[in-house]
């Protein structure tokens, strides 16, 4: 047995852009359930006409979470969602029902090299993902979605309360990545109150993103030791929308931190903060209008 699944030559997934490569997809999730390799992608666009879904469904605390990897990169290889409506092209859900809190994390997940396009999508996200720890989306390239580019879902929204969730997401990565023209933010975690920590964004490119929906392009509601590190938020669409939104933290000082990089808009804000304890931002080369000749 080969240490990875490669799922066109083991599952028969196509990547050629036309064929439905749905249950190829299901049947390598399947595989990594039994043997925890990682799914190796080749070049080519997949089609998927419902959610690519990692459960861990009756597994143990704290077990290993799912690795995708697409060597070629994310302008080569990427799954193409179809005609979804209302859910995500890609979701990782790390909670076990039949257990108690903290006893269905996801550990040490991966998504690396994979671009995620849409065809015929309504209010799509790119990727939602809860309940997994020590997590890496590096490389990840989203363009023109019907929805936001990442949801970190809190698994007790509409709880009616703004603890943090016992199954919710932390230590993340989220590195080298760009997102271009969703609809929703590049990444959000709107409606979360709370119970998502330790997020790092870093070379994170964003532009013309929440161009119909209100947040901003980043819109943190609630995400705990939040860190924003060399990374680019533009907009040139006119959409008078923040670039940055932070709300309901209550952390301790110096835990969302803005460290470095590049923010200019045509129209909006740049920066939408409300009840947030210890913001602190350093380093910022460019904080402007685009259009202008100076830094504000």
């Amino acid at each position: 047995m080969s240490n990875y699944i490669d799922i066109a030559l083991d599952h028969g997934a196509a990547f050629d852009s036309v064929t439905d490569d749905t249950l190829a997809w299901q049947a390598a999730v399947t595989d990594w359930k039994v043997t925890g390799r990682a799914i190796v992608c080749p070049k080519g666009g997949s089609v998927v006409t419902d959610t690519v879904l990692f459960d861990n469904a009756g597994a143990n605390q704290f077990s290993q979470g799912p690795r995708v990897v697409a060597p070629a990169g994310p302008l080569a290889s990427y799954l193409i969602g179809k005609n979804l409506a209302n859910k995500p092209v890609l979701k990782i859900d790390g909670r076990n029902p039949a257990v108690t809190a903290h006893s269905s994390y996801f550990g040490f997940t991966a998504i690396e090299g994979l671009g995620i396009h849409q065809e015929g999508c309504t209010n799509s996200d790119g990727i939602d993902y809860q309940s997994t720890w020590h997590t890496k989306f590096e490389e990840i390239a989203m363009a023109d979605l019907s929805g936001r580019g990442y949801f970190a879902r809190n698994p007790q929204i509409g709880a009616g309360t703004d603890v943090g969730d016992n199954n919710a997401s932390a230590h993340v990565d989220i590195v080298n990545n760009r997102i271009t023209g969703c609809a929703g933010p590049a990444w959000s975690s709107a409606g979360s109150h709370g119970g998502i920590t330790n997020h790092a964004f870093k070379h994170f490119y964003s532009l013309n993103n929440a161009h119909t929906f209100g947040e901003g392009q980043i819109d943190n509601d609630g995400a705990l030791h939040f860190e924003l590190a060399m990374c680019s938020v533009a907009a040139t669409n006119n959409i008078n929308r923040p670039l940055v939104k932070l709300r309901k933290t209550y952390v301790t000082p110096d835990q969302v931190v803005i460290r470095g990089g590049e923010y200019g808009n045509a129209c909006g804000t740049h920066f939408d903060v409300d009840t947030v304890t210890g913001l602190s931002v350093m380093s910022i080369r460019q904080v402007r209008r685009l259009g202008e000749t100076a830094a504000r």
